[in-house]
């Protein structure tokens, strides 16, 4: 498959929802299984955990009522527990790293064709969180699309096509607090 010019992920924000999607270079399938059994390999750990550099690996557990949650010298800490599966389209995890109300995370992975998918997030539930309880530098749309464009270039360097090739739009919408 010949390269693509790289595109940012795209984030769309309401004042309910963050949305964020990417196209990347690999089947279904392979990002579907990238993105839930390599996750401590691809997902930017140092921004986006809460043990940042303690951080030994990322688990998800692969069914309903699965969690994922990362593993640290000091025990486990939960990212949040998954209420739906159905590989390789999707899955659903209640979010769980927010103090006080969980929000939803969804999941969607679009085949497009043999060589490329639509990766979907949609982060819901904001309108229970209480925005007091948000640290001040909280930019959830930020952290999806670059954990976004982290998951496509694992896949376009997983596919052998390199990160050159990353094929990734994305958007993504980052609630109204």
């Amino acid at each position: 498959m010949s390269s693509v010019n790289a595109r940012h992920p795209s984030v769309v924000a309401d004042q309910h929802v963050v949305r964020a999607s990417v196209v990347v270079n690999c089947s279904q399938e392979s990002a579907f299984s990238t993105f839930v059994g390599r996750v401590a390999d691809w997902w930017p750990l140092q921004s986006y955990s809460l043990g940042r550099d303690q951080i030994k690996t990322v688990v998800v557990e692969k069914c309903v009522g699965g969690r994922m949650y990362e593993v640290r010298p000091d025990g486990e800490r939960n990212w949040g527990v998954i209420t739906a599966w159905n590989p390789p389209h999707g899955f659903v995890l209640r979010w769980d790293v927010i103090s006080g109300p969980t929000t939803s995370v969804e999941l969607t992975f679009e085949k497009l064709d043999d060589h490329s998918t639509r990766v979907s997030v949609e982060h819901t539930g904001w309108e229970n969180v209480d925005p007091s309880l948000l640290p001040s530098d909280c930019n959830y749309g930020e952290g999806w699309r670059v954990t976004l464009q982290h998951f496509a270039e694992e896949c376009a360097k997983s596919s052998g096509l390199g990160p050159d090739s990353v094929a990734g739009h994305s958007t993504t919408e980052q609630p109204h607090q």
